[in-house]
């Protein structure tokens, strides 16, 4: 097996350990999970930049350089969501089972995530997908089940943004 693959396989245990509902896979399961985003990259590397001329006592230039590279990189965050959500859709599916979990985050804090599995049918073809439900932790149980139930309708329903390109890939919207 090669390296990627055993780095793969550990990334999926990782994301999946101590919960019961596993992820379903959107993207090649054999390749290791990545995240770069080249204009927020160097967007950081300014910002750094900025901050370390403000040090050295520029303290203008330096402030500028950092504000301004701040600023790229939330703008090249910005793209790249704006990009990869391109061609979309907006589908009704059905929750057909959901599962809370109180996680503790690596600052020693906690906060209550959700993981749902949810299917849809499309073009004739029915898809089971375990959504993007949340960026943001909750801080309680009570918000927890608040936040899921103006996403998931009693009879279960909900609606979904899936690419077409890819359907397995999804994201829990507001009903």
């Amino acid at each position: 097996m090669s390296w990627q693959n055993e780095l793969r396989r550990y990334q999926n245990e990782q994301e999946n350990a101590g919960w019961r509902i596993k992820i379903i896979p959107f993207d090649n399961s054999t390749q290791p999970l990545v995240v770069f985003n080249g204009l927020a990259f160097l967007g950081a590397i300014g910002f750094c930049a900025g901050l370390l001329i403000f040090f050295i006592g520029h303290t203008l230039v330096g402030l500028k350089i950092a504000v301004g590279s701040w600023a790229f990189g939330l703008f090249g965050i910005y793209l790249k969501n704006r990009q990869q959500k391109s061609g979309w859709k907006i589908v009704i599916g059905i929750c057909i089972d959901r599962e809370l979990r109180k996680l503790t985050i690596a600052d020693g804090g906690h906060g209550w995530y959700w993981r749902v599995l949810c299917e849809y049918e499309d073009a004739g073809e029915k898809y089971q997908v375990t959504p993007n439900v949340q960026w943001m932790n909750c801080l309680s149980e009570a918000g927890a089940q608040k936040f899921i139930k103006k996403r998931i309708a009693p009879d279960n329903s909900c609606r979904l943004q899936i690419n077409r390109k890819n359907p397995r890939q999804a994201k829990l919207l507001f009903r």
